[in-house]
């Protein structure tokens, strides 16, 4: 059976590269739905009108959805052999309610909940057409997930605020927004550890044996994988990440549950967590990247940087300050030229490609710096000028860019 994508025409902001580019653990949208579709028995065809379509029976899904195996395989046995065209649904859950946000997916009632709507169709003695998708028979597939949360953020705000997302192997979500490239590679990392194949039991089963202990952190030291010719420092420490060819690690920089690109690099004391960096990407000395997604060619100097995607060649020097959180208020976003909130208290912002952000910065959460923008710090504000006669041993300030005795008190 064949599985028929047929082209959105989007183009994901700041970014504007077709949305079957879009890098995903290493890897396009589009080699993942292939690769999705393999693992649930189908054959891939490309097709540009829907009157391509040149079986009776199949799949049909839009180039911008990204979706799992499992998903695919549960939509299809629940269709079976059933006439008709269906359009998978998913009632509402933690993952929708994490995901729907900005996706332009259709959120329907069932029943005295809702339901999401998703551009999966599959169809049974008939070919598709435009007018017949939109009226498609929804086909409800209820989904397995797990919570997953900043129990230090609930604690310190004494439960006023939280931050919770659901991660399963059952996904499927259209990207149409920066922020769900970045979630479609944290699903991703998670979709790759949480396979329960014999081959990664085994990868379980084996490092369990290497680290002749049944501490955790000694057995995630052990569950690496890494490419050829990589350079890791004694000092540093690598756990439960995937490592590509020519990878470098310097002196006591971290890098935990990551995937790493070819030539990607982590220098010295940087740590990288539950992060994806683009081939040759580096998180420079002192860095710390939180749920981030570098692109090809990414300097990250930023000390830390929470939920962001850096675009390809970009560079972020130290001392740049993007803010990722809004204690009890949800984080606003441009979406298709309107200030829309992401129904979520945490996310970074968004760096375009062939940006240059200068130090001494902050930006607001949430927000998209377009390709090629050169961000610098107001001349006005940096001292350039220090008078010879300031008396020693008082305070001086800073006022425009000129150092000065600090005015007292009446």
């Amino acid at each position: 059976m064949k599985i028929f994508l047929y082209p959105s025409g989007i183009k994901v902001t700041p970014f504007n590269d077709p949305v079957s580019e879009i890098p995903i653990r290493n890897q396009t949208l589009e080699w993942h739905q292939r690769d999705a579709a393999r693992r649930a028995g189908f054959v891939v065809a490309r097709i540009q009108r829907l009157e391509e379509v040149d079986e009776p029976s199949g799949l049909l899904i839009s180039d911008h959805v990204f979706f799992s195996a499992e998903i695919l395989k549960k939509f299809l046995d629940a269709v079976a052999k059933r006439p008709g065209l269906w359009a998978l649904a998913i009632p509402t859950c933690g993952f929708t309610e994490f995901t729907t946000p900005v996706q332009d997916v259709l959120v329907e009632p069932l029943g005295e909940s809702t339901q999401a709507v998703y551009q999966i169709y599959a169809f049974n003695n008939l070919r598709p057409t435009a007018e017949s998708l939109s009226s498609a028979t929804r086909l409800p597939i209820r989904i397995k997930e797990r919570r997953m949360g900043m129990d230090r953020v609930e604690r310190v705000t004494e439960g006023r605020s939280s931050f919770a997302y659901y991660v399963t192997r059952e996904f499927a979500f259209h990207v149409t927004h920066w922020s769900h490239i970045l979630f479609a590679n944290l699903y991703a990392v998670y979709y790759y550890w949480a396979n329960p194949s014999p081959r990664m039991v085994m990868h379980f089963l084996s490092g369990l044996l290497r680290a002749h202990s049944i501490n955790r952190w000694k057995i995630m030291a052990k569950l690496v994988r890494k490419g050829k010719h990589c350079d890791i420092h004694p000092s540093a420490i690598v756990e439960a990440s995937v490592l590509g060819n020519g990878v470098k690690i310097g002196r006591h920089a971290a890098v935990f549950g990551s995937w790493l690109g070819d030539g990607a690099e982590v220098a010295s004391g940087a740590e990288v967590i539950g992060s994806v960096l683009g081939e040759n990407a580096v998180a420079s000395s002192g860095a710390r990247l939180v749920y981030c997604v570098l692109y090809p060619r990414a300097l990250v100097g930023h000390q830390p940087m929470q939920g962001c995607m850096v675009g390809r060649g970009t560079m972020a020097a130290p001392a740049t300050y993007l803010i990722d959180m809004k204690l009890g208020k949800n984080i606003r976003v441009e979406h298709q030229g309107q200030r829309v909130s992401v129904g979520k208290q945490f996310l970074g912002s968004c760096l375009g490609h062939n940006v240059f952000l200068g130090t001494g910065i902050w930006f607001d959460a949430g927000l998209e710096i377009p390709n090629g923008y050169v961000i610098v710090r107001d001349p006005d504000q940096i001292v350039r000028h220090i008078p010879k006669d300031l008396p020693p041993g008082e305070p001086l300030i800073a006022r425009g860019d000129t150092l000065m005795l600090r005015p007292k008190k009446e």
